[in-house]
């Protein structure tokens, strides 16, 4: 399968929050579901703002999205191999419902890679929920770190959420 990636733009909108909606309601058919009806969809158009949400398009038909700022506001408290070294962080993540089970997540992950490299970072990393084990085993599988620990983050509600930290060298 052949993908590229495209910086996305706020016409793409529409297409990024139907796919998330699928996804969302593929995780809670599945019992996993991390996401939900306002995240990640409603973060996107700030991401497209920044000039940090990129699409996976195979063709022209959307397959995935991810954000990838240079910055999050937890990484100090992790203990990165490398805390000072540069690095992008893989935010909102997602591969098309009709393509999952076809070996993109794996690719894509690959392909986020180059883009981080080129980026000028030395790591890709990212935090994933606990409980999305689909997830943590692909990041497992793509060659990611774990760092030790749980970290955590409050959310609006109250809730927090917690997490695993992943990381891989460029």
């Amino acid at each position: 399968m052949e993908i590229r990636i495209r910086r996305a733009e706020p016409s793409d909108l529409p297409a990024v929050k139907e796919m998330y909606a699928a996804l969302v309601a593929r995780m809670d058919q599945e019992g996993w579901g991390v996401w939900d009806e306002t995240y990640p969809r409603d973060f996107v158009e700030k991401d497209i703002e920044r000039g940090q949400f990129y699409l996976l398009l195979e063709g022209d038909r959307l397959a995935g999205a991810f954000a990838l700022p240079a910055h999050d506001n937890g990484e100090g408290d992790v203990p990165w191999q490398e805390p000072s070294a540069p690095a992008r962080y893989l935010y909102r993540f997602g591969i098309a419902v009709e393509y999952g089970g076809r070996g993109l997540g794996r690719l894509a992950l690959e392909r986020i890679g180059e883009l981080a490299r080129g980026l000028g970072a030395g790591y890709l990393r990212l935090y994933v929920a606990h409980e999305n084990e689909p997830a943590i085993a692909l990041y497992r599988k793509a060659g990611f770190s774990q760092p030790p620990g749980e970290f955590g983050e409050v959310l609006e509600d109250g809730t927090r959420l917690f997490e695993y930290a992943f990381e891989k060298r460029l």
